[in-house]
């Protein structure tokens, strides 16, 4: 498992954070029995029982590390133990738990593409450093991360979705964590990136970035919509850097759990298209919303 610990932006030095294991907090208190996989759409937003492997899945399960080398594998209904490292095209994961991390970067290479649904990723206790799903050429739906501080990465060339899943943050035990929920990290250009009606949080933290990081020049064609995001020291913080302009609209924002302000585009307003719904809220205990605070009707730079 690995991470890269880049931040671009002056507010690098993030501190702000939680000491208790993340996904522990994040279930604590929640009434809710619902699985189908649509209990969670809108007006609602994905949480810990209506994302990840599904209840009453039966497992089988994989020892150790599993690599997949083969063009349009379907892993279904497994229980990886390590890590999932794909080398091939076309993989599908689904209604699977993995206890480390799913990456299809391997010595700097890229392969994919792959989608996962359905499926729980990350250590059932603890908080190790890490990445929970990355790099790039990936499509996530109602995927549940857990004890890996960082949930999903963006790499060269993009092409990513992330879509109806749930991440709450943690703080592995190392100098200088940088906890995100969803980070782009581009050597070359990372274009067409979707974060669509996800959970994001990073509540309560003790140390940790932000939820949602997406600050590379290098990055191209986002859209972030219809998220709900909590914590973090700017919980929204985007940073247009080329190309079209960028789609940002929808966004719930759990009023009073940043640090510094709930969102921040750096400077580039110009280029986001700031749509309807932005706005801070407040919740019940099952990611519900229960009010609306503030209506951002305007780009918050």
């Amino acid at each position: 498992m690995y991470k890269c610990f880049l931040s671009k932006s002056i507010l690098t030095l993030c501190f702000v954070f939680m000491s208790l294991i993340p996904f522990v907090t994040g279930d604590a208190g929640m009434t809710s029995t619902a699985s189908a996989t649509n209990a969670c759409d809108l007006p609602n937003y994905p949480n810990p029982l209506c994302t990840g492997v599904p209840v009453g899945t039966v497992l089988t399960t994989i020892n150790g590390d599993y690599t997949v080398k083969t063009n349009n594998e379907v892993i279904d209904k497994k229980h990886i133990t390590g890590d999932l490292i794909i080398k091939a095209a076309n993989v599908v994961i689904k209604n699977s738990q993995i206890d480390g991390v799913v990456t299809n970067e391997i010595g700097g290479i890229f392969y994919g593409p792959f989608t996962i649904t359905d499926s729980t990723v990350g250590p059932p206790i603890g908080c190790v450093v890490g990445v929970a799903i990355g790099d790039s050429n990936y499509t996530a739906i109602r995927v549940r991360t857990r004890g890996v501080d960082d949930g999903f990465r963006i790499s060269q060339p993009g092409n990513v979705i992330v879509r109806d899943s749930y991440y709450k943050g943690c703080v592995p035990n190392v100098a200088d964590p940088h906890p995100d929920g969803i980070q782009s990290v581009c050597e070359t250009t990372c274009s067409s990136i979707l974060v669509t009606h996800n959970t994001f949080d990073q509540r309560g933290m003790s140390k940790s970035n932000s939820p949602i990081f997406i600050v590379d020049p290098l990055a191209r064609n986002v859209t972030v919509n219809n998220n709900l995001i909590g914590g973090g020291t700017y919980s929204l913080q985007l940073e247009w850097g080329g190309g079209p302009n960028w789609n940002v609209s929808g966004n719930k924002i759990i009023y009073n759990s940043w640090k510094y302000a709930p969102a921040s585009m750096e400077g580039t307003c110009s280029n986001i298209n700031w749509g309807s719904g932005n706005a801070s809220v407040t919740i019940n205990q099952n990611y519900q919303i229960t009010g609306t605070v503030t209506n951002y009707t305007s780009c918050i730079d």
